[in-house]
């Protein structure tokens, strides 16, 4: 695992899921969007460069038959989790560096591909059991990373984790993932894909702004 500050992980910091669960939160997707941008804001160009490697990256990885894309699904998930590493670091109010981006190849690397790996494989399986248990599964997991990065240590606990808290509100977070997927969508196809090197970590900084607002104990 990747050396966090003492507290990062500590009971002071994070609810515990059930104490999560008993919130019975809700979600403000307007407002998770504009902390998005708001995020994106703070470290855009880093954000847009780094967006931009990654669609480098899995390009020429397609370029490459089979093992291109056994190599996607190892390095993927290490370089998705940048964009969560870099998002605490502005959150707390740490100085940020453009290899803080690539922080997901440092411990708990294994962790995170078998997470990516498995999440994606039982999604896929539950695509093809009729689309629906393939669609539930994707949004129970979709926090599943962060959850991992700083309160779960190991990638099943996360998962389970991240299914429990988004179950009490799984309405509310496919509706907020609808809304701000189609956005990104829409604002990549107007710009002509130019916009995907800012939707797309908009998109992430909002989902993790709602892992925030779930698991962050307020001060």
């Amino acid at each position: 695992m990747i050396v966090l500050d003492e507290n990062q992980n500590s009971s002071a910091t994070w609810k515990t899921v059930e104490e999560a669960i008993n919130d019975r939160y809700s979600l403000n997707i307007s407002g998770l969007i504009g902390k998005g941008i708001d995020a994106f804001k703070e470290n855009a160009g880093n954000y847009v460069l780094f967006t931009l490697i990654v669609i480098a990256i899995n390009v020429a990885l397609g370029l490459i038959p089979i093992l291109g894309s056994l190599a996607s699904l190892v390095i993927t998930p290490p370089l998705n989790a940048g964009y969560i590493f870099v998002a605490m670091k502005i959150h707390r109010g740490e100085e940020v560096t453009f290899n803080n981006f690539f922080d997901g190849f440092k411990a708990p690397f294994g962790n995170l591909i078998i997470l990516g790996l498995v999440s994606s494989i039982l999604t896929g399986l539950g695509v093809l059991f009729c689309i629906l248990p393939g669609i539930w599964l994707a949004v129970s997991w979709v926090i599943a990373a962060p959850m991992m990065l700083f309160i779960k240590s190991e990638f099943w606990d996360a998962m389970e984790a991240s299914r429990k808290v988004i179950g009490v509100n799984f309405w509310g977070w496919l509706g907020f993932l609808i809304v701000a997927g189609l956005g990104a969508l829409l604002f990549s196809v107007i710009t002509c894909g130019l916009g995907t090197l800012i939707a797309a970590p908009v998109f992430s900084l909002a989902i993790f702004h709602a892992f925030l607002q779930i698991m962050e104990k307020q001060s």
